[in-house]
């Protein structure tokens, strides 16, 4: 450890012994003295606070090493704390977790079925046959290209109602191999999934060949069809389907990755796909295609959620 003067002046050989050739060589020397004995009672002031009661510092430690992991209640106290406030930490990140698995990452697969009526192909009862159901001829797209076919008399049969409750069904066409069906679900059904929709039917209760033997108290509704009189040219309602997020969001911030798994019909790119409507907990995605069956999964983030 360093001295006020760690270096003495040396005498000048020859030079006189008389005081006042000694006195500055000695007040260094009482200088160190002084500055090794101010640090030493420092030292053992420290020592002492350090020892507490205890006769040496050797009995000090024993007596903390006995103490620790006892159930001193100061120490107890302050170890369950600490306890606590890990436990609190621990779920809090787990908690964090969970967020951003379900709500700040979210991810989904979904469909664009592309489908609909070019012209004609009006839905009638029939007159002549039981709960049947006419089709008037004309053309209709699928698949990626247009379909054209032919009037159909008595080939759609609606089913009876033998319920007490109003019940619906709804009339299509579908490809089956080289030929095209005409047909209608069961009740409280809707069209195949490789169908194209034409119309709605609502069927009140007790509703059966003795009652209503050619649908006169049946309800035609052809909203549900989709018509696109200018395809492939122009839609006038393109295709298009709204996801619904499992978990709302805090803002509508997120961004969206999409990825085109497959489509029938043409080759689909992302710039075919637009997100035109969104919200905390859904976003909308409208098809720019011709193409059918267009599968898309989708990646949704807001990691500052």
């Amino acid at each position: 450890m360093s001295v006020p003067n760690p270096v003495i002046t040396k005498l000048i050989d020859g030079q006189d012994a008389v005081p006042d050739t000694w006195n500055p060589q000695y007040v260094q020397i009482e200088q160190n003295f002084s500055n090794v004995d101010s640090r030493l009672v420092s030292i053992t002031t420290e020592m002492a606070t350090a020892r507490d009661s205890k006769p040496n510092l050797n009995a000090r430690i024993d007596d903390i090493e006995g103490r620790v992991g006892t159930t001193e209640p100061s120490y107890q106290e302050a170890l369950h704390f600490e306890v606590r406030r890990l436990m609190w930490l621990n779920q809090l990140a787990f908690t964090e977790i969970e967020k951003t698995k379900k709500m700040r990452v979210q991810q989904g697969e979904l469909t664009i079925y592309n489908r609909g009526v070019v012209n004609g192909m009006t839905v009638t009862r029939s007159t002549t046959a039981n709960r049947n159901l006419n089709l008037d001829g004309g053309q209709f797209f699928m698949n990626g290209r247009v379909y054209g076919i032919a009037d159909r008399i008595n080939e759609a049969s609606v089913s009876s109602n033998t319920s007490s409750f109003t019940k619906t069904c709804v009339a299509y066409v579908r490809l089956n191999g080289n030929s095209i069906d005409f047909g209608c679900s069961d009740l409280g059904s809707g069209a195949p999934l490789d169908a194209v929709p034409l119309c709605t039917l609502t069927i009140p209760p007790n509703n059966t060949d003795s009652t209503d033997q050619h649908l006169a108290n049946v309800t035609i509704d052809a909203s549900i069809r989709r018509t696109e009189t200018l395809f492939p040219t122009l839609f006038d309602h393109p295709a298009r389907e709204t996801v619904y997020l499992p978990i709302k969001l805090t803002d509508t911030t997120y961004h969206i990755s999409l990825d085109i798994v497959s489509a029938v019909g043409g080759v689909v790119g992302s710039h075919h796909i637009i997100i035109d409507e969104r919200a905390n907990d859904s976003f909308r995605i409208t098809l720019g295609h011709t193409a059918d069956n267009v599968v898309i999964r989708y990646l949704v983030t807001l990691m500052n959620s």
